[in-house]
């Protein structure tokens, strides 16, 4: 991992060897750099098509609000803030609404 907003190197870096490839799994990648959890649900309720987006304001509060109701690494990212919405709003968005 490297911070450094702006070099070609920023973000997170994982290797792994090509006969490993197959073992990795999508949707835990998505979960990686748990510091980061909250930045990242931040960043996919900004990408929710604007009508769902309104409903959320303001936006950092709610990615703080439903972070308890995450668990950590279980599932693909999007379906479980999906689900947290749908248990702390009462909207149902669909995951697919994520971009």
């Amino acid at each position: 991992y490297k911070h450094d907003p702006g070099d070609p190197a920023d973000g997170v870096t994982i290797l792994v060897p090509q006969a490993a490839l197959n073992q990795l799994e999508p949707e835990r990648l998505g979960w990686l750099v748990p510091g980061m959890l909250e930045e990242k649900v931040l960043a996919l309720l900004k990408t929710l098509p604007k009508a769902w987006r309104q409903q959320l304001v303001p936006l950092p509060q709610v990615a703080r609000d439903i972070l308890p109701l995450l668990r950590f690494g279980e599932g693909a990212l999007p379906v479980a803030v999906a689900r947290a919405l749908q248990a702390r709003t009462g909207l149902a968005i669909p995951a697919e609404a994520f971009e």
